[in-house]
């Protein structure tokens, strides 16, 4: 409760579920867990809750500059990170899908470059998603 006021509820569920885990991970029982906790939680949340903050999506501009400038440098990492912008920007992807792709998620096939991920959305069941690259244009395929 000391904290209620001062640090954002989310932030506050963040370090409950970080001293849950290190109570669980210590053999100890979960105090966390206990109905009171739960209550004290919700009741924060109802108090003091905001809701999330959501990014604006970047302008095509912006990106067409980003990419220019990337372009412009002649390392493997300026490639890589072009290529992620773009993917990740046309694709749709979010950050968690980004990290996850590899080598083996890429494939070329008549169409172009084929980028085949899970993707597991919340409340959604999982899919897989192939991104086909052909031209810079995207086509989705869900399987």
């Amino acid at each position: 409760m000391a904290y209620a006021e001062s640090l954002n509820p989310r932030t506050l569920s963040l370090r409950l579920t970080a001293l849950s885990q290190w109570h669980i991970h210590q053999g100890f029982s979960n105090p966390a867990g206990t109905s009171t906790v739960k209550k004290t939680m919700s009741g924060i949340l109802r108090m003091h809750g905001k809701p999330k903050k959501k990014a604006k999506a970047l302008p095509i501009e912006d990106l067409e500059l980003i990419t220019a400038a990337l372009a412009g440098q002649p390392t493997l990492g300026a490639a890589r990170d072009n290529a992620l912008l773009q993917i990740g920007y046309f694709g749709g992807y979010r950050r968690s899908e980004l990290v996850q792709l590899t080598v083996e998620n890429l494939a070329w096939d008549h169409e172009g470059l084929v980028i085949g991920v899970s993707v597991l959305r919340v409340q959604i069941s999982a899919v897989h998603l192939n991104i086909v690259i052909e031209n810079k244009n995207l086509h989705k395929h869900r399987h």
